[in-house]
């Protein structure tokens, strides 16, 4: 048994609790795609505080694997929530949304997304003797894609609200449908970023 009863009484009960909590719960913040983010590191950091192993260290076994599992749990959530894309599929997920069976695009996102692939790849192949002009032609798509990642974001947000006020079950299906399609549109965007972000890189 610990000698510390601080984290003894933390690890009886309050593990459990916690662990059963979706993860806008686990730091008591609403279930929803605007977050407070300064908010939430603030709660991330106080809860790793009380769930560090190393406060578990002349605890039980039993404790001692709470412990781990609990900053674990944290380390996860945190980086869900923390994070755009991963927040918005979170929140589809709690809705039942599995986007890995259900991501049919519309027409005009997979048009854009067709376009957005087809210049990064013509950047790509610039002769060698073209580096500037090809770093110059990334950074500049790098730049719109972040602009147009900040606006899906801001789509999101509206159908995510509009998802909730949703009174009948046809309105809460649309609602969710258009969610899933902006979600698509944000998945894209941040992957092709980061693949322009790499091929950047490479010239440093």
């Amino acid at each position: 048994m610990s000698t510390d009863s601080s984290s003894e009484s933390i690890s009886d009960s309050s593990h459990a609790n916690l662990s059963g909590l979706n993860f806008f719960e686990l730091f008591a913040l609403p279930k929803q795609f605007d977050i407070d983010l300064k908010l939430l590191k603030t709660r991330y950091r106080d809860l790793q505080s009380k769930w560090h192993p190393d406060r578990f260290n002349s605890a039980s076994e039993p404790e001692k694997m709470a412990a781990v599992k609990m900053s674990s749990l944290l380390n996860d959530a945190f980086e869900v929530l923390s994070q755009d894309v991963k927040r918005a599929s979170y929140l589809l997920a709690l809705e039942g949304v599995d986007l890995q069976k259900d991501r049919a695009i519309d027409t005009e996102i997979l048009l854009q997304q067709i376009s957005l692939r087809e210049r990064f790849e013509e950047i790509t192949l610039l002769k060698s003797e073209q580096k500037k002009q090809q770093k110059q032609q990334a950074e500049l798509l790098l730049l719109e894609l972040k602009k147009l990642c900040s606006s899906a974001a801001t789509e999101f947000s509206r159908e995510s609200s509009d998802f909730s006020k949703q009174q009948t079950t046809e309105g809460s299906e649309a609602a969710l449908r258009a969610l899933k399609q902006v979600l698509s549109k944000m998945m894209f965007l941040n992957k092709l970023s980061r693949d322009v972000e790499t091929f950047i890189e490479a010239f440093d």
